[in-house]
């Protein structure tokens, strides 16, 4: 949203920008470091580029205010989480990149607000809360193979087939069922409508037809 990452060819991943919830990935949060002398209210950033530290990536995937990235050995990700801990209204900030454990093997992958989502090499889907080190990747039962997966601050669709498959929270309509609900953890088509690309942010999912 306020940062920006790019992975070079040598596999580094380089940030910029907003640092207050650790989305540089360099630990600078935790120094101190401000930008904007005068402002106001400044916020801790860079306005050059910074290395993310320890890290070397095939791919990244930026979702909320944080990103993750494939790695050698799984899938890393640092910044924000907006899932506090239990008992806590801290949400949780990530300063480095940290692995997530627990997924199989995976070919595609979407991060949202709260979770992050992958496509299994056996074509299932599985979530996990991004930083809640307690939880374990979860099953999604969905009917077939995504070829395309879209996460909102707390709700996720995938793409089977010309299909739109939606679960999560549904307080917006962000499932597109046709209903207002608090949640909905099964999976639902959306009806009516034959997708080729899907996008999600925030309590929002579009498609295109």
């Amino acid at each position: 949203v306020d940062s920006v990452c790019v992975r070079l060819r040598n596999s580094e991943v380089w940030c910029w920008g907003a640092n207050l919830y650790g989305q540089l990935g360099d630990d600078r949060m935790r120094h101190g470091v401000t930008c904007g002398e005068g402002d106001p209210d400044p916020l801790d950033c860079s306005p050059g580029a910074v290395r993310v530290r320890n890290l070397e990536a095939t791919e990244l995937h930026p979702g909320g205010l944080g990103v993750c990235a494939t790695t050698a050995d799984g899938l890393a990700c640092w910044g924000l989480a907006d899932a506090p801990l239990p008992g806590s209204d801290q949400r949780i900030r990530q300063f480095e990149p940290e692995l997530l454990e627990g997924f199989d093997a995976f070919t595609a992958v979407s991060r949202g607000f709260t979770n992050t989502c992958v496509v299994t090499e056996a074509g299932g889907v599985q979530c996990v809360v991004t930083y809640d080190c307690s939880s374990a990747p979860v099953t999604v039962a969905v009917e077939g193979t995504p070829t395309q997966l879209a996460l909102g601050s707390n709700h996720a669709c995938a793409l089977i087939g010309t299909e739109v498959w939606c679960w999560g929270n549904n307080s917006a309509g962000q499932l597109g069922v046709g209903t207002y609900t608090s949640s909905e953890p099964v999976p639902a088509v959306v009806p009516g409508i034959s997708a080729t690309l899907i996008r999600a942010a925030g309590e929002t999912t579009c498609a295109l037809t």
